[in-house]
């Protein structure tokens, strides 16, 4: 399961852990922090109010989140591998419909005064969980949180190349970004590609010749840009809502009339050159400068270049 959070749309998450006071009050301030980044966190400290039903409030909180944060400590591992109170109940409920799947990666493993091997418990066997125990790691800890709940990786992966066996003719394209501050741009035809879109006046410059396309964007909150055909390199501009780059229809399908199109994660954009050539730019996903840990904007994409081998 990919947890892409969908355009305009904030991660909902619920949080899960056993109550003792000191590590209630670490709950709380990685709950509020979480919320500082624009994350929907369900929590029992300031979701649930006297008289409430707690059975309903875990199984509402449970089954409307996107994702569930199990902050394991010892006493979270004994109430869940025994069955037993709040945490045995919720674990009755994560172990049945939301972990179905053996790909399912809905809930996320946090470790926090944990000392027992193996550190989460066995409804979460062999889970990759996030380490919180070392407070110096806390940061580098708590990115790798966030980034994975808004579903863009720490670490992306590179753009995959040409086969240098290829037939003659073929570009063997490579990705190189220069992060110069002067220019964000490469020759490569197709691939993957995070750039910071605040910088460089929002322009990223991909392929080559007649087959070069200057994607030109600004900020259209979490999750969505603007994208213009501003740009004396760009000749029309059209969308494929909610259409991935591999399920597009005929690039003349599109609209193309607009100086400007708002593009969400999932959405892909047509791009018509002045050298009339067509390529696709599909959004992966969209940082603001509120949402991303770092501060620093930043868009990741898949594109192509669709002619003149369409």
């Amino acid at each position: 399961m990919n947890h892409l959070i969908a355009a305009s749309a904030e991660p909902r998450v619920f949080m899960s852990y056993a109550s003792e006071p000191e590590h209630d009050e670490w709950v709380l301030r990685l709950a509020t922090r979480l919320e500082s980044n624009g994350v929907n966190v369900v929590l029992d400290q300031w979701d649930v109010g006297l008289g409430a039903n707690l059975a309903n409030f875990m199984e509402q909180g449970l089954s409307g989140s996107d994702r569930v944060i199990c902050v394991c400590s010892d006493a979270y591992l004994t109430k869940a591998n025994s069955g037993t109170r709040g945490v045995g109940y919720e674990k009755k409920i994560m172990s049945a419909p939301l972990l179905a799947s053996a790909n399912s990666d809905h809930v996320i493993p946090v470790l926090r005064n944990v000392a027992a091997e193996p550190p989460v418990p066995t409804f979460l066997a062999g889970v990759r969980y996030v380490d919180f125990r070392d407070d110096a790691n806390f940061e580098t800890s708590y990115r790798e949180l966030v980034y994975d709940l808004y579903g863009v990786r720490v670490k992306s992966r590179p753009a995959r190349g040409t086969s240098p066996f290829a037939a003659k003719g073929e570009v063997l394209a490579e990705l190189a970004l220069r992060f110069d501050g002067t220019a964000f741009e490469t020759a490569a035809l197709r691939g993957t590609a995070a750039f910071r879109y605040t910088d460089n006046d929002g322009i990223f410059t991909f392929g080559s010749d007649a087959d070069r396309f200057q994607l030109h964007v600004s900020s259209a909150g979490v999750g969505s840009v603007h994208v213009y055909k501003d740009s004396s390199n760009i000749a029309a501009i059209g969308l494929a809502a909610k259409t991935p780059i591999d399920k597009i229809a005929a690039p003349e399908t599109y609209d193309g009339s607009s100086r400007v199109r708002t593009a969400r994660v999932g959405d892909t954009v047509i791009l018509t050159n002045s050298d009339g050539r067509v390529a696709a730019v599909e959004v992966l996903s969209v940082s603001t400068r509120d949402s991303a840990p770092d501060g620093i904007p930043v868009m990741a994409m898949q594109f192509a270049v669709l002619s003149p081998t369409l």
